[in-house]
């Protein structure tokens, strides 16, 4: 896995909220479920690290950054 990425889901685990839906998914081999929570926080963490990116690579008073959250619905 993508070293950034796994720090990433890390950061999930900690993030997230226990409880509630699981997304169960299983193929030939085997199967897993994933709760709902660690997804959600795990797309939140990618599109701030998105947004950040944006922020810094674009003009000082650009939005862009600010403009990527809010179409994702990811606050501060």
């Amino acid at each position: 896995m993508n070293e950034r990425f796994a720090q990433l889901a890390e950061g999930a685990t900690y993030e997230m909220e226990f409880g509630g839906d699981v997304l169960q998914t299983t193929n030939d081999e085997f199967s897993y479920e994933i709760p709902a929570g660690f997804i959600e926080a795990f797309a939140k963490l990618i599109v701030r690290e998105c947004a950040e990116i944006a922020k810094l690579n674009t003009r000082v008073d650009s939005k862009v950054n600010e403009m990527i959250k809010q179409h994702f619905g990811v606050e501060e």
